[in-house]
């Protein structure tokens, strides 16, 4: 399972994904199910690159090359996975 970025937080420079994550992260983790959290690694992008279309919401360009790198970059993957578990952002 891989944790979408939620959008008003990239955009207001939010240090922590959706409030629901780490409580959904914490469920998925009892249950044995791995889930990537990219938004820490979108959040630094965003810094420099337009990451979000301002019209419908979605992915730029950028955006979609930054969550495709949880799937196809292992060393990203890794910094990802179930992060969670050993880094707790508070809200």
């Amino acid at each position: 399972m891989t944790f979408i970025p939620y959008k008003p937080h990239p955009l207001h420079k939010v240090i922590y994904n959706h409030p629901l994550v780490p409580l959904v992260s914490e469920i998925l983790e009892k249950a044995g199910i791995s889930y990537y959290d990219p938004y820490f690694h979108f959040l630094e992008k965003a810094k420099t690159k337009k990451l979000l279309n301002p019209i419908d919401n979605h992915f730029s360009r950028e955006g979609h090359s930054v969550f495709a790198r949880t799937f196809v970059n292992l060393n990203f993957r890794k910094q990802t996975k179930n992060f969670y578990n050993s880094n707790l952002p508070k809200p």
